[in-house]
């Protein structure tokens, strides 16, 4: 199996990235609590054991200090058996195409993951198609195919669409609002959008964001997605947070969950 296909395997039944949102199924689904599944990692897990077969997954940033998901997949891979390592390498912006190039050739690597700052610069070198990242021009995996050339995709908003099956939200058909066009914002209502809902509104603060990321979002549906000018959650059935806001103890949602 190729190295994405394990991963969403080790991945399957748990929400890895914290996600906010409120929803109000019509079909009767019970509503969620404002934070989903975040997966545990239980303290004083063994290393991984890795030998001549083992696969090399890297997370590229700069920096890498901060990066948990060597703690997240490696627990993963040990967990379900896959006989792979994650490692973080600290590489700057200049030095990635050179990377792409040569430092993932190796047969046994199977493939990397990336964050700040070089998703939007992958998705520049890689030209990908999956359509998710052609809405946020940006990626966060990448793999190399058997024929040698470099494929990738963006799982942010992947990942918050699992998490409402998970939980039961349907997507298809339902009026979805979208607080918030960041990056984040852009994964997820590309998610959102090509699970078909009957409307899906885009509110940012900054209106020609929105205005922006409804436009890139037509070529999945349409005139289904529109930018609005207000963040009135008042007749949607799935809200979701894609802003800062919640992030941090304390702090209040951007729009009124009364109005739900």
């Amino acid at each position: 199996r190729s190295g994405v296909e394990e991963l969403a395997s080790a991945m399957r039944g748990a929400v890895i990235r914290r996600v906010y949102a409120c929803a109000r199924a019509r079909s009767g689904a019970r509503r969620p609590s404002a934070k989903l599944a975040v997966l545990h990692i239980p303290t004083g897990h063994r290393m991984p054991i890795i030998t001549g077969t083992t696969r090399v997954f890297f997370i590229l940033g700069d920096p890498v200090a901060q990066v948990r998901a060597p703690e997240v997949y490696n627990h993963l891979f040990q967990q379900n058996g896959i006989d792979a390592v994650l490692v973080p390498l600290k590489l700057s912006g200049a030095k990635l195409p050179a990377f792409l190039e040569h430092g993932i050739a190796a047969e046994n690597i199977g493939g990397l993951w990336a964050t700040i700052p070089h998703k939007a610069q992958l998705y520049d070198l890689i030209q990908p198609s999956d359509p998710v990242a052609q809405v946020a021009g940006a990626v966060n995996a990448v793999r190399r195919l058997p024929s040698g050339k470099l494929d990738a995709a963006l799982f942010d908003g992947i990942g918050f669409v699992k998490g409402l099956d998970h939980f039961g939200i349907p997507v298809e058909g339902r009026r979805v609002l979208v607080v918030g066009a960041g990056g984040g914002g852009h994964a997820v209502a590309a998610a959102i959008a090509l699970r078909q809902p009957a409307h899906l509104a885009i509110y940012n603060r900054t209106p020609e964001r929105a205005h922006s990321l409804a436009q890139r979002l037509q070529p999945l549906i349409g005139a289904r997605a529109a930018a609005v000018a207000t963040n009135d959650p008042a007749g949607f059935d799935l809200i979701v947070n894609c802003t800062s806001q919640g992030l941090k103890p304390g702090d209040e949602m951007p729009f009124d969950p009364a109005r739900v």
